[in-house]
């Protein structure tokens, strides 16, 4: 039986085709969580079958809160660490031994920096987290977390949780990580980040400035609630 160690967080909307593959393949390295965000179509079934937690949320959501979700139940439930992952295939599983093992030798969080990014925003985050911070990709949904500074985290629909807390993280000195990984294109669906990647990007340097006034406002290492 799996420790409760690791927790991996897979947010899913309509993913049907590919969450079984991703799920057969994480649950191999922990725990698996997936959130379904009011899915219309037969993925609620495919993972019913599967030896996994599950929150369904009661409306759609989206893809930030569902992962909110997620990182904050890892948080209530004493996991030491928690991986999070995309259930449309575009992420390769392979890559949560990696980071893992990151995450076991030391590192307090691990992110990837994916070889293509195909929207602008993304690159121009990347140049302004590269200069700041020395990592490439804050973008990234493949990312690993060592929760032991970690409480849990109000809600606020300006932040995207994944970069936003990536970004406290960096700011307060933990250590980190960054793998290069290559991804798979998306062969089903359409991504429902694709949607809401302009009003994200509304808030983007909105959270820079918040996560960047944080740090300097606070000489505590541990993450707190906004």
């Amino acid at each position: 039986m799996l420790s409760k160690e690791l927790l991996i967080v897979i947010p899913v909307y309509n993913e049907e085709k590919t969450i079984s593959l991703v799920i057969d393949k994480a649950k191999k390295f922990g725990h698996v969580l997936v959130v379904n965000d009011c899915s219309t179509d037969n993925t609620f079934h495919k993972i019913e079958s599967e030896s996994v937690l599950i929150i369904n949320n009661k409306e759609n959501l989206g893809y930030e809160k569902s992962l909110h979700i997620g990182i904050n139940f890892a948080v209530k439930h004493n996991y030491q660490y928690c991986i999070t992952i995309d259930g449309d295939g575009q992420h390769k599983p392979k890559y949560i031994k990696t980071i893992y093992d990151g995450l076991k030798n030391g590192y307090e969080i691990v992110l990837t920096n994916r070889k293509s990014k195909n929207r602008f925003g993304e690159r121009i985050v990347g140049l302004m987290a590269r200069l700041i911070y020395g990592v490439n990709d804050p973008y990234s949904g493949l990312k690993g977390y060592k929760l032991n500074n970690v409480k849990l985290i109000k809600h606020n629909l300006n932040n995207t949780i994944g970069l936003y807390l990536s970004l406290k993280m960096l700011h307060n000195k933990n250590t980190f990580i960054e793998y290069p990984i290559s991804i798979e294109e998306r062969k089903f669906g359409k991504s429902t980040f694709d949607t809401q990647f302009f009003l994200i990007n509304l808030f983007l340097i909105r959270t820079f400035l918040k996560t960047h006034y944080y740090v300097k406002s606070s000489s505590s290492k541990t993450l707190q609630s906004d």
